[in-house]
């Protein structure tokens, strides 16, 4: 009984760890898309105008509908 209780715990906090990704979830490619452009503009807002990102959002159910930027 103590080893069957040790094996569920042991499994509960492996897939509490790795989620989905562990069995090989991927990412649409727009959501890799907004990422990408959100990482470069807040790149060069950064240099250019000392802004920094501190937040990001936006809508994004089955393509890039409007991607949110918060900065400081």
């Amino acid at each position: 009984m103590k080893l069957f209780f040790t094996c569920g715990v042991v499994l509960t906090i492996f897939f509490l760890l790795f989620g989905c990704s562990f069995f090989g979830h991927q990412s649409p490619r727009y959501v890799k898309l907004a990422a990408s452009i959100s990482e470069k503009t807040a790149e060069k807002l950064k240099e250019q105008k000392n802004l920094h990102l501190v937040g990001t959002g936006g809508k994004m159910m089955n393509d890039i509908q409007a991607v949110d930027m918060s900065f400081h």
